[in-house]
């Protein structure tokens, strides 16, 4: 802002030195010009003078009229300029009288009667203010015909360096804004957050992040149809299409992790399919007819087990090894038992006891073939003055104390 001050300021002293040239030199000249033929050969040179003066006098008033206009057109007044790939727009009052595009040309122009996007319908004029310059030139009846401002959706992903630690939950990975502005993008990223989708198999949530590639396909409708916040209406529609895709009876945890997500998905073509229609409805109310906007790809850039899925995951899991622990103790008491009865039974019974006490107590066939040779191994050195059993190997350690009772 200080640099356009500057400028004005410079353009200002421009403007003053033209008109003093101007409208001191000529009367000057006039005064002192005769008609004889002498005082003309005598004033000749003064002559050139003034014709040299005249020129640089309107090519100093020429520059400093476009330097004062460059700077008023990057507040928007009397001109502005429309940045490449974009659309502004022209107002009298409250009321759209010119949708100002700039458009690389394999995407058309927008059309003045229609608003929408394309390759055919009636194009605005482009000055030669514009084609030279790139300024367009609004009216000298500004504020009246001015450029309109306007709110937009503004939200997008968290920088990599925010969530780089992976302990951000997806809900947090996407930042929701909206910003004025008086420039509306032709095509942008959009990110839209689905949480708690249930899927239709095991009932399990998640959470994910779907990214969308969008064009604009008739700018009037986004801005003063829907004020800017069009994309609100965007997002309802492809949250309802996503839960609807994942709420297949098919798609456990497990097949939603292995799912392709990507472009070209299967996932994706539902997202896509919003373009034609939203609803089961026969009539045109897709995204382009309701909203004009057209979704160009779709994917799901980050997904998750929704923060009360993992809760109950968690509780899950601690309850199974609280179960797993208690069995393995029931078990643990099974087996003493049955080592009990066949002792008490005596050697006599030997091993086909123990074997038949062990099934009886509904062990395993592991558990029991351990306590099973850990008797025969105790039966062998039951006689021997040995009074500490160890296994041999590399890491040797007493197992059973052998001294009878």
């Amino acid at each position: 802002m200080k640099k356009a001050f500057v400028l004005l300021g410079v353009v200002l002293v421009m403007v003053a030195v033209g008109f003093a040239m101007w409208w001191l030199v000529w009367p000057w000249l006039i005064a002192n010009f005769q008609s004889s033929y002498a005082r003309i050969a005598e004033t000749a040179p003064m002559v050139f003078l003034w014709l040299a003066l005249t020129a640089v006098s309107l090519a100093l008033l020429s520059g400093s009229g476009l330097a004062l206009l460059h700077v008023l057109s990057q507040t928007n007044r009397y001109g502005t300029r429309v940045e490449t790939g974009g659309f502004k727009f022209l107002v009298k009052g409250e009321s759209l009288y010119k949708v100002l595009d700039n458009l690389p040309e394999r995407e058309g122009f927008v059309d003045q009667v229609t608003h929408t996007v394309g390759s055919r319908g009636s194009r605005r004029n482009i000055s030669w203010l514009e084609q030279w310059l790139g300024i367009v030139w609004i009216s000298i009846w500004w504020p009246l015909k001015q450029v309109h401002m306007f709110e937009v959706v503004a939200d997008k992903m968290r920088p990599d360096d925010e969530i780089a630690s992976g302990q951000v939950p997806v809900r947090r990975q996407i930042k929701t804004d909206t910003r004025r502005t008086d420039y509306l993008r032709f095509r942008f990223p959009h990110p839209v957050l689905v949480t708690s989708v249930e899927l239709g198999k095991d009932r399990w949530k998640v959470d994910f992040i779907i990214m969308l590639d969008v064009i604009v396909t008739n700018p009037a409708t986004v801005v003063f149809g829907y004020k800017g916040r069009v994309l609100r209406q965007v997002d309802a529609a492809v949250s309802s299409a996503a839960i609807d895709f994942w709420n297949s009876k098919k798609f456990d945890y497990g097949k939603f992790v292995a799912e392709d997500k990507g472009p070209n998905s299967k996932f994706a073509k539902a997202i896509l399919a919003l373009n034609q229609s939203t609803t089961p409805n026969p009539e045109s109310d897709g995204l382009e007819d309701r909203f004009g906007i057209k979704i160009m790809a779709a994917w799901v850039a980050v997904a998750d087990l929704s923060p009360e899925q993992k809760a109950l995951d968690e509780a899950a899991t601690s309850i199974d090894m609280e179960r797993n622990l208690a069995d393995a103790a029931e078990q643990k008491a099974r087996g003493i038992v049955a080592l009990g009865k066949a002792k008490f039974e005596g050697p006599g019974q030997g091993l086909k006891t123990l074997v038949k006490n062990l099934k009886e107590v509904d062990l395993s066939s592991e558990q029991a073939a351990t306590i099973a040779l850990e008797q025969v191994r105790m039966s062998n050195v039951a006689d021997s003055k040995l009074t500490t059993y160890v296994e041999g190997g590399g890491n040797v350690q007493p197992t059973i104390p052998v001294t009878k009772p």
